[in-house]
């Protein structure tokens, strides 16, 4: 699936989030993705987007999804490295970030 084009023009990525591994598992990642999300929209994008590792990453893959997040595409980065692109509406009423 590819992404609307009418989206692409103010979008914003997320380029990286990290959670203690202590803290895993007690929503703390979620806060700070629908953190992000907030202030992205604060600050007038359309869309989040962000890359993840393809291959071994379920886990990470199914928390984007989980959060409403849309797959937009695969793709082959440096090294042979699977990846996927992910992209989530900011303008969308179905496709809250709360």
């Amino acid at each position: 699936m590819q992404r609307p084009d009418t989206l692409r023009e103010q979008s914003s990525k997320l380029a990286s989030i990290a959670v203690n591994p202590a803290l895993g598992r007690k929503g703390v990642g979620k806060k700070l993705v629908y953190a992000f999300l907030e202030e992205a929209g604060r600050q007038g994008a359309d869309e989040v987007y962000l890359t993840t590792d393809a291959k071994n990453n379920h886990a990470v893959n199914e928390f984007y999804r989980g959060l409403g997040f849309t797959l937009s595409s695969s793709f082959r980065a440096p090294k042979q490295r699977m990846m996927n692109e992910f992209y989530k509406s900011l303008r969308d009423p179905t496709n809250s970030a709360t």
